[in-house]
């Protein structure tokens, strides 16, 4: 049963609510600024957009912990879920969850995708280096446009 919360827990609760959806908002801009870091390349670019992402994700985490402490003050088992709190609560706590576990899920998605542009640029960082050291599975082709299968390589800082 979900605990009933006073007018002034709930007004309590939706501010506590609205800051952790400012973060998650945050965090949605520099997943975003990350993603077209990784897609332009630029170290510098990439370096800033991932400090702009760590800084969102320990924003998030401290509202996060705010809540749970003001829970915690009220006397509200921690066990209490964020939707047994909105329903005690009534609707327009309903809405805010509804919104942060949408964000929350958008997050989740963008920074995977992200994860998978990094992958992707090691394998392709990996492949070019091993063609510039003449690694095995790194074939070349010839000026002709044949295959280069030689063994004569040398690592490019010798040539």
């Amino acid at each position: 049963m979900p605990p009933s919360l006073n007018d002034g827990q709930a007004t309590a609760l939706t501010d506590l609510l609205e800051a952790e959806l400012a973060t998650l908002k945050s965090l949605a801009g520099a997943l975003d600024r990350e993603h077209a870091a990784l897609l332009k390349g630029t170290a510098e670019e990439i370096e800033a957009a991932v400090g702009d992402k760590n800084r969102a994700v320990a924003a998030h985490r401290e509202q996060q912990e705010q809540r749970l402490r003001w829970m915690s003050e009220a006397a509200l088992p921690s066990s209490t879920s964020l939707t047994e709190l909105a329903a005690g609560a009534g609707e327009p706590l309903e809405t805010h969850l509804q919104q942060l576990v949408e964000l929350a899920t958008a997050c989740q998605e963008r920074n995977r995708q992200n994860g998978g542009l990094i992958v992707k640029q090691e394998q392709r960082t990996r492949q070019a280096l091993g063609v510039l050291r003449r690694e095995e599975g790194g074939d070349l082709y010839s000026l002709s446009g044949a295959r280069d299968h030689s063994s004569e390589s040398r690592i490019i800082g010798k040539a």
